[in-house]
């Protein structure tokens, strides 16, 4: 059930959601979302396609609608819900299109999708598509003069995500959805300086706020693995079954590399990886890779299609793997280049930038 019934609604402290689902008459409606850690769902009986829930939301959040308890039920909508009088109207096929009024935060948050980002995804995709026939979808390993002029665009592209971002945030910074897009945008993808300062100018409801405590986290996790911090400990099973200690490559740079078979990007930023490994390993340089897969064969097949001959480790159980916890980490490809001390010395190096810094390094100190 919902974290409050009849007792805070009986008060008017909670919400009220009038629902009409055109081509369904009949059946049940479930609202669910995750509560500290914990998911709780309630449900409604559709008549005469017709339904009304009630509950009460602690705090503003992410709540969804949908027509089975499953998690695989694609046809859904969420929307950021708080205690207010919620009318929800979609066809029976399609609840993602739904019109829901009521809910200023949620149409804050769904207008910055809709309009404001709409020109970043655009260049995105853009960017993307010319990237796809240039490498023959990641099948071709480009040159460097292109691989760079690549690279420069999407760092183009992530200044102008960060101004569009920053922009329509702080233009809402009274809304728990800004704190949303912080999270999703800024967090999500490791852009730990524009959240922070994002975070500065919030009020203290949307500091306090589900998303802004995740930002809070998020961003003192980030200072652990800052630069110049000692790395976190780990050890995990390698292919087979050997247990691999970090703290055994000291002595050594070492370049914690966090991947998984099913991520495309990190495919294609193995072989600059791979060149790396080729051109400094002879001087001291190591790499320990650390899957997020589940799947043990597709896990191996991958490091063998590859050619990745550095040490690999997983405790495959996916996103809940323990050294990416330990690291923050929330998308992959993502990396941290330790020092012969077990210290960080530079994160999230791609393409060229590997290549780079380790040029810099004098092995031989």
């Amino acid at each position: 059930m919902l974290l409050s019934l009849q007792a805070f609604t009986s008060h008017n402290k909670g919400f009220i959601i009038y629902g009409t689902i055109i081509g369904k008459i009949s059946g049940k409606v479930y609202l669910s979302h995750e509560y500290q850690g914990v998911i709780h769902t309630d449900s409604a009986v559709l008549k005469q396609g017709k339904f009304i829930l009630k509950g009460f939301a602690p705090k503003a959040q992410f709540y969804t609608i949908k027509f089975s308890k499953a998690d695989t039920d694609r046809n859904q909508n969420s929307f950021l819900l708080d205690n207010k009088v919620v009318t929800f109207k979609a066809a029976k096929d399609t609840l993602r299109k739904a019109i829901i009024t009521g809910l200023p935060d949620n149409d804050i948050y769904m207008d910055f999708y809709n309009h404001a980002w709409k020109p970043v995804t655009d260049s995105a995709g853009k960017i993307y598509g010319r990237l796809s026939i240039a490498d023959h979808q990641g099948k071709v390993k480009l040159d460097s003069v292109t691989r760079k002029k690549f690279d420069d665009e999407f760092a183009g592209l992530e200044k102008f995500d960060q101004a569009v971002v920053t922009k329509y945030v702080m233009a809402h910074k009274n809304s728990v959805a800004a704190a949303a897009i912080v999270l999703e945008r800024f967090i999500n993808y490791y852009e730990f300086n524009p959240a922070e300062n994002a975070y500065k100018f919030f009020p203290l409801n949307v500091q306090n706020s589900v998303f802004g405590k995740q930002i809070q986290k998020a961003v003192e996790l980030d200072a652990l693995t800052s630069i110049g911090k000692p790395a976190p400990e780990f050890s995990q099973p390698d292919t087979t079954g050997k247990i691999i200690n970090l703290k055994d490559l000291k002595g050594k740079y070492v370049l914690v590399d966090f991947w998984a078979s099913w991520c495309g990007p990190c495919r294609r930023e193995n072989p600059n990886v791979l060149a790396a490994y080729d051109k400094y390993h002879s001087k001291g340089f190591e790499i320990i890779s650390v899957s997020l897969d589940n799947n043990k064969n597709s896990w191996i097949k991958a490091i063998k299609a590859d050619h990745l001959s550095w040490a690999h480790v997983s405790d495959l159980t996916g996103w809940k793997n323990v050294a990416a916890s330990k690291y923050g980490v929330k998308l992959i490809p993502q990396n941290f280049l330790l020092d012969k001390d077990g210290k960080i010395i530079a994160r999230n190096l791609r393409g060229a930038d590997l290549d780079k810094k380790l040029s810099e390094i004098n092995f031989n100190n």
